[in-house]
């Protein structure tokens, strides 16, 4: 019967134990850093901004004063690494940083050009940053894009970031990722690693871009190539695309739609496409995944062959000639037109990062069941044989939906 007492002692000493507080602070206590730009500086320096939330703006305090302004504040400093420029910061506010709750991590296209070794051994190290925390270039600085994104809807930036990441997939223009998934394309034999491309928009209403037109009437962008004229100047559009650790290339915003089809992560998108049948004018469908693609590696020659084939379907949005491609006859010439759009694209995009020598579809994971071990796979260098790669693509399209309309009808006219 002595082992009772004993038994309840120990249950006593574990409350105390397991009371999960003794790492707490206040709210009063911390300044939460919200995001992290990173740009280059003299001497292998880095400039760093880091957005600071306002608790008091955030307890809706001050309701007088513009809340976008007042919900967050910028400190920008120049430091050797992350590590040092949080002892610094430190030195500026009274309160302790906390990293705990960024929610992006950005830097500039030259440091991405230079290398991104010297920050990842922080990201993935430290606890306090967590492997969510989405990454991203910018083309240009990035002190300017963080001083002068002003988000319209959302008071709060991080707010913005978490909202502008988790609804990409209406779009696929641009993709999301993160330090984990960054970090684990890095260190694996089977793809590249890519981040989103940011960059602030001059606001000058015309095409930046240099793009020659074709089927899909939507032009070739990337970001601070937007046509427009008004709004929050920062802008997410296109991929950078990375070779080991350093930025070798942009994807357009096609391209990267493309790439999200053959990632089987595509969840919908709308396209303006040429009218097959009256050129000068075009139709708009919403497109989205029917089946993720299927992708076969053949790696027995000299030289892979890779043979994929996709199945999308779509929904008939707009046919401003009045053509009734509802009928069976019409509508299988539409859909070749769409599944020859696509391709192009796919096919583009393919040719763009063979140049580049980045695998970010990950391809490779394809071939691991080829091999008994995983120095059979390291042996067989697929980064150096993906470049000389010979694709086989199909694209099949069935136009299932035609929104509220049973049937196109000319519209009348005198």
């Amino acid at each position: 019967m002595q082992w009772r007492p004993i038994t309840l002692l120990l249950l006593i000493t574990s409350i105390f134990l397991t009371a999960g507080c003794n790492g707490a602070f206040e709210t009063d206590d911390v300044a939460y850093i919200l995001s992290v730009g990173i740009d280059a500086a003299p001497n292998n320096q880095f400039t760093i901004t880091y957005r600071l939330a306002v608790p008091v703006s955030l307890a809706g305090l001050d309701p007088s004063q513009s809340q976008a302004k007042k919900s967050s504040t910028l400190v920008t400093l120049t430091a050797p690494s992350l590590s040092e420029g949080r002892n610094l910061l430190k030195s500026i506010i009274s309160r302790e940083p906390k990293i705990s709750q960024t929610k992006i991590i950005v830097v500039s296209e030259d440091i991405a050009r230079n290398g991104l070794d010297a920050l990842l051994g922080s990201l993935t190290r430290y606890r306090e940053y967590r492997g969510t925390i989405f990454l991203a270039v910018v083309r240009g600085s990035v002190r300017e894009v963080f001083e002068k994104n002003a988000p319209d809807i959302d008071s709060l930036t991080s707010r913005w970031v978490e909202t502008i990441f988790q609804s990409s997939n209406e779009s696929s223009y641009y993709l999301p990722a993160d330090v984990h998934q960054f970090y684990k394309r890095l260190k694996n034999e089977s793809g590249a690693p890519y981040t989103a491309l940011m960059g602030l928009n001059p606001l000058v209403g015309e095409n930046l871009t240099n793009s020659e037109p074709d089927k899909d009437k939507g032009k070739e962008l990337l970001a601070t190539q937007m046509p427009r004229q008004s709004g929050n100047r920062l802008e997410i559009l296109g991929t950078a695309v990375f070779k080991g650790d350093k930025l070798v290339g942009f994807l357009t915003n096609k391209e990267t739609r493309a790439m999200s089809i053959l990632l089987g992560n595509f969840n919908r998108g709308f396209m303006t496409i040429e009218d097959p049948l009256e050129p000068t004018k075009a139709v708009n469908i919403n497109i989205h995944l029917d089946t993720k693609p299927k992708i076969n590696v053949d790696i027995s020659r000299d030289i892979p062959i890779i043979t994929i084939s996709i199945s999308l379907d779509g929904e008939l949005i707009g046919i401003p000639t009045g053509i009734n491609y509802e009928a069976p006859a019409f509508k299988t010439v539409l859909e070749n037109q769409v599944s020859n759009t696509i391709a192009e694209q796919i096919t583009s995009m393919l040719s763009s990062t063979q140049q580049l020598g980045t695998d970010v579809v990950n391809f490779g994971y394809y071939i691991r069941p080829q091999f008994t071990t995983l120095q059979e796979l390291e042996n067989y260098h697929w980064d150096s044989k993906y470049p000389q790669t010979i694709f086989k693509l199909e694209v099949h399209t069935k136009l299932r939906q035609s929104g509220l309309m049973r049937k196109t009808m000319p519209i009348r006219k005198d």
